[in-house]
C-alpha cells in the first residue's frame, strides 16, 4: 500500500482528530474502527469490555449482523456436573466388565459395540474435564476481550499500513486491556 502520509509531518492536534475520525469513518464497516471511534468519543473513561461490545455488531465469517454478541450474558458455568461425571465413569466400569464376560463368552460384536460406547464416553469427559477437574464454559468476557483485541490491533496494522502517524497517535492515546480508554491528557500535553 502507498504511504499517503509523507507530506503531512506537522499537523495540530485538531487536524489530526479530524483526519483520523475521517480515516476511521472510511473504515467504518470493521470492528475496530468502530471501537476506536466509541472510545474516542469518551475520552477519558474506562469502558469496560461488555459496554463496548454491546454498542458494537459482532462479525462473524459470512457477514455482520446487528446484534451484539453478549446476549443472554450470566455467570459461568460448567460443563458438566459432578453426578454426571459419577454415572459416566460408573457405566464405563460396568461396560468393561460387560466387555470381559462378552469376550470369555466368545461375543465379539457385542464387545465391540460396548467399547465404542466406552470411546464415546471418554471423549466426552476429555471434552468437559481436564485432569478429573470439570471444565467451565468460556467467559464471555474474555472472549469478547479477545475479540475487541484483535480487531483493534488489525486497525493498527491497517492504519500502521497506510498512514504511520495514525497508528502512532492511536497507539499512544489508546489504553487497552480489560478496559478500553482514550487519553486525552497526552493528547493534550502532546499536540498543543
Amino acid at each position: 500500500m502507498r504511504n499517503k502520509s509523507k507530506g503531512n509531518s506537522t499537523v495540530s492536534h485538531s487536524d489530526i482528530s479530524e483526519f483520523i475520525i475521517s480515516w476511521l469513518n472510511s473504515k467504518i464497516e470493521y470492528v475496530g474502527a468502530q471501537l476506536i471511534l466509541y472510545v474516542m468519543k469518551h475520552p477519558d473513561k474506562e469502558l469496560g469490555i461488555l459496554e463496548i461490545s454491546s454498542h458494537l455488531p459482532h462479525q462473524n465469517t459470512k457477514c455482520r449482523t446487528k446484534y451484539p454478541i453478549n446476549q443472554g450474558i450470566g455467570r459461568t458455568f460448567e460443563m458438566i456436573d459432578k453426578k454426571t461425571q459419577a454415572e459416566c465413569l460408573e457405566r464405563i466400569k460396568k461396560l468393561k466388565e460387560a466387555i470381559a464376560a462378552d469376550l470369555e463368552l466368545g461375543f465379539e460384536e457385542e464387545a465391540k459395540a460396548k467399547q465404542k460406547e466406552i470411546d464415546a464416553i471418554l471423549n466426552y469427559l476429555k471434552e468437559t474435564t481436564i485432569d478429573n477437574r470439570i471444565k467451565c464454559f468460556p467467559n464471555i468476557k474474555d472472549k469478547e476481550y479477545q475479540r475487541l483485541y484483535i480487531s483493534y490491533r488489525r486497525i493498527l496494522k491497517q492504519a500502521n499500513d497506510e498512514y504511520p502517524e495514525i497508528a502512532s497517535y492511536i497507539d499512544k492515546h489508546i489504553k487497552t486491556g480489560k478496559t478500553f480508554k482514550w487519553i486525552s491528557e497526552q493528547v493534550n500535553n502532546e499536540y498543543n
